[in-house]
C-alpha cells in the first residue's frame, strides 16, 4: 500500500520564540506513545527518514515527508539537546481510498471436490474493505452443507463470524438460483462461503460480495 504525502508537503517548524527550528529534532511515533513509527522519503516507502529527523537550517524536513497510511502518528519536536518544544498526536488523515485486484487462496473445507479462484476486485475506504468476485465450486454431494474458505486482500484480525458479512449466488442455466451466506472466519482470519447445496453437483460459478473492517 503506498504512503500518503504529509499535509504540509515539506513541513517547516518553529521554536516557541518564533525563530525557525534549525537543527532541531522531530521524532515520529505511533500516536499517543513513544513507540517509533517510520516516516518515509518516497511514496513507495522504500527509503525511511532517520528517527529523529534533523531539521535543516530553515527548520524544514528534506526531502519530502511521506507517512504510512495504516495508522496515525505522534510528532515530537525537541531541540538538539532534547528540550521539548511541542508535540502533536493524531497526525495523519482519517480516511483514504485504495483499491486493487487479487486472487484469493481457497480452502475446500466441507463437501467440495474442487474449486478454482478467479481474479477478484477490492476497494478500501478508511478501514472498511469491500470485495467482489467469482469462484468456481464443484460440490462433492447434493443436499449437503457446503463450505469454502477464502483469503482476504487486506489482512485483518477477526473476532468472530460477524466480523465480515456478504452474500453469494449461483445460477444454473440462467434460471435456477442458489444463495449462500458469506461469514468471517476468525480462526483463519478469512472469509467463508457457506450454503446448503441442492441436487446439482456440477462445477458452477459463484458470484460474491462481502465487506469487513480492518482490525
Amino acid at each position: 500500500m503506498p504512503a500518503y504525502l504529509a499535509p504540509w508537503f515539506v513541513p517547516q517548524f518553529f521554536k516557541n520564540d518564533g525563530t525557525v527550528a534549525a537543527g532541531c529534532y522531530l521524532y515520529t511515533y505511533d500516536t499517543g506513545t513513544t513507540t517509533n513509527k517510520a516516516a518515509y522519503q518516497d511514496q513507495a516507502m522504500v527509503t525511511t527518514h532517520a528517527n529523529p529527523i534533523v531539521l535543516d537550517s530553515a527548520g524544514r524536513i528534506q526531502p519530502a515527508l511521506f507517512l504510512d497510511r495504516t495508522s496515525e502518528y505522534r510528532f515530537r519536536l525537541t531541540t538538539s539537546t532534547g528540550t521539548l518544544i511541542d508535540q502533536w498526536d493524531d497526525v495523519g488523515i482519517d480516511s483514504y481510498t485504495t483499491s486493487g485486484t487479487y486472487t484469493p487462496t481457497l480452502t475446500n473445507t466441507t463437501n467440495i471436490a474442487a474449486s478454482t479462484a478467479n481474479l477478484c476486485h477490492w476497494l478500501r475506504v478508511g478501514d472498511v474493505v469491500h470485495v467482489a468476485g467469482t469462484v468456481d465450486i464443484d460440490p462433492t454431494a447434493g443436499s449437503t452443507l457446503t463450505t469454502l474458505d477464502l483469503s482476504l486482500p487486506v489482512a485483518s484480525n477477526f473476532t468472530g463470524s460477524g466480523s465480515l458479512a456478504g452474500t453469494a449466488v449461483r445460477s444454473l442455466n440462467g434460471s435456477v438460483y442458489l444463495a449462500a451466506v458469506v461469514l468471517g472466519n476468525a480462526t483463519a482470519d478469512g472469509a467463508t462461503i457457506q450454503f446448503y447445496n441442492d441436487a446439482d453437483t456440477g462445477n458452477r460459478v459463484w458470484r460474491f460480495t462481502f465487506s469487513y473492517v480492518v482490525l
